[in-house]
């Protein structure tokens, strides 16, 4: 439908749109930040850059079932912070284990391998179902933005439609991005102040839109960039530097301090006045001819995801940066999504709003021609495959050793010093019942047994002049041992097990006068001991 009262506009001729019709409020206040409006907004945390100047009038023509639809996330933070999680986790638990071993014969408790490997084991697995479920989900995107057509804004539906056009400013002059110069519809100038492993903190911003339409020719997209989940944008980034400011030059430590944030709020009321001096007269800025700082370039026309977050360049503890973003008017750019109809025209041409679409919500700005857009598995997929294939397997040989720990709950875990009180009735089990009679050849002071074999059994007979007998296991390589010290009268004085991997005590006994049969039994592997890798028992006078 072709609105006879539209307003017409020509993007290329502002002299065109000063001979056309009043605005609306909306518009009006848009022309009053023409050329330039800029405030000084020092000290915002986490600011979300103002889009809102982008928006015409066109928005409010949104039709009601368009405006319900809500924008969804292209990305999976959520689940990269939980698999990161499920990495963080295991670490922690090797970490655990290495310490409690090393110091399992002094204070600290020793780690049950069962329930230890187990939990790795669940962690693992469970890393690896995110991982390729992220993976699943991005190629499945990808997929779906590669095999939709491109498609003219003239006949776009609410359904998913890729378009691929060009930005133009509406009833407006272009802008001119304050450092690099290029036409723009939209710029922000944002100075951070950053350290090692921390959140940037906006310290001072610059920013600037005109009314703006996205269009092929075909006709024109009025899109709310606010509402659009993910927008992305060309960008360059400089450090800071300047004399004087020990936040640069001498800070060491990993934190924000004070002293930064109060040189930083200097450093930006001091930079900024220029940015917008310059600005006024929709001119450039020569960072190197501002007196008392220098700036160094680490990313030139790189392109990044406002909703997202600006990339920090950094390889010290504490820096400054400034960082320039704009939407340039001469790079082919992409919109993802819905097209609404508004019932208004432009010379003729339709203009649509750019809305979610409806069945997955899609709405993105892509600073990309559509040939570029997911036209194959991307790496981000492809690495969320590999590591998930990874995990999973990482979870299936942990289970292997879980499924080679033997099942005898051992009674003494955590390594604290028992006294065994000795069994006055022989021992039911007649296959490790000894003979009565046992010919020791040698003595059971400082007796010395080991298993270098998984899940095995070692004998040794020796002889005891009576008193009481304290006795040390680790189970090695094996992860676990088991130790029986039968007597020469058929009574079983000791009977004890342990998943200490390095040789620890488990016990402390009385054993009278007599010969005495020792056995160790070894676990079915999953341990670890550098001092000793053999399932052994010592026998140590008390």
């Amino acid at each position: 439908m072709v609105d006879n009262n539209a307003d017409k506009f020509t993007g290329s001729n502002p002299a065109d749109a000063q001979n056309q019709s009043a605005p609306d409020a909306g518009s009006q206040q848009s022309q009053k930040l023409n050329p330039i409006a800029n405030k000084i907004k020092l000290l915002q945390y986490d600011k979300q850059m103002d889009l809102s100047s982008t928006n015409t009038e066109f928005l409010q023509y949104t039709p009601k079932y368009a405006a319900d639809v809500k924008a969804k996330n292209m990305d999976y933070n959520l689940l990269y912070i939980i698999l990161g999680i499920m990495l963080i986790a295991p670490v922690i638990d090797f970490i655990s284990i290495l310490y409690a071993q090393h110091y399992s014969s002094y204070t600290y408790p020793a780690i049950d391998n069962f329930s230890t490997l187990t939990t790795l084991m669940i962690e693992f697995f469970i890393a690896g179902i995110i991982s390729i479920y992220i993976g699943f989900k991005k190629f499945s995107l990808e997929q779906i933005l590669s095999s939709t057509p491109v498609i003219k804004i003239d006949v776009a539906t609410y359904n998913l439609n890729k378009m691929q056009g060009k930005f133009t400013p509406y009833k407006n002059q272009p802008l001119k991005a304050p450092i690099s110069g290029a036409e723009c519809v939209y710029y922000a100038v944002n100075i951070y102040a950053t350290f090692q492993k921390g959140k940037p903190v906006v310290l001072g911003t610059v920013d600037n839109g005109v009314p703006t339409l996205f269009t092929d020719g075909s006709g024109y997209l009025a899109i709310d960039m606010i509402k659009a989940r993910n927008v992305e944008t060309f960008f360059n980034e400089f450090i800071i530097y300047k004399e004087g400011l020990s936040g640069i030059l001498n800070l060491t430590l990993a934190t924000f301090t004070s002293e930064g944030f109060k040189e930083g709020k200097q450093l930006a009321a001091e930079l900024l006045p220029q940015i917008i001096e310059a600005t006024k007269n929709n001119k450039t800025v020569n960072l190197s001819q501002i007196p008392g700082f220098k700036f160094t370039q680490h990313f030139n026309n790189c392109v990044v995801d406002l909703k997202a977050g600006v990339p920090i360049y950094s390889n010290q503890n504490f820096a400054y940066f400034l960082v320039e973003n704009y939407i340039p008017i001469n790079s082919d750019y992409t919109c993802l999504g819905g097209a609404a109809d508004s019932n208004k025209s432009i010379e003729d041409k339709p203009v649509k709003i750019l809305t979610p679409d409806q069945s997955r919500g899609i709405m993105a700005v892509k600073a990309e021609a559509t040939q570029n857009i997911a036209k194959s598995m991307n790496k981000t997929s492809t690495l969320n495959f590999i590591f998930g294939v990874l995990f999973i397997i990482a979870a299936l040989y942990i289970l292997s050793v879980v499924l080679r720990i033997p099942s005898t709950t051992p009674t003494n875990v955590n390594n604290t010093i028992a006294t065994t009180i000795p069994i006055t009735t022989a021992s039911t089990s007649p296959q490790s019942q000894p003979p009565k009679t046992l010919i020791a050849n040698s003595s059971c002071s400082n007796l010395f047994v080991s298993e270098p074999t998984w899940d095995t059994k070692e004998s040794s007979i020796c002889s005891w002049s009576g008193g009481n007998v304290k006795i040390l296991a680790g189970g090695g390589i094996s992860g676990y041992v088991s130790v029986e010290i039968i007597g020469s009268d058929g009574k079983t004085y000791f009977n004890n097990s342990t998943t200490n991997w390095c040789p620890a005590q488990i016990g402390n006994v009385y054993l009278p006068p007599q010969n005495y049969s020792i056995t160790i039994f070894s676990g079915k592997g999953g341990g670890n001991c550098n001092s000793n890798p053999n399932a052994t028992v010592l026998l140590s006078p008390n």
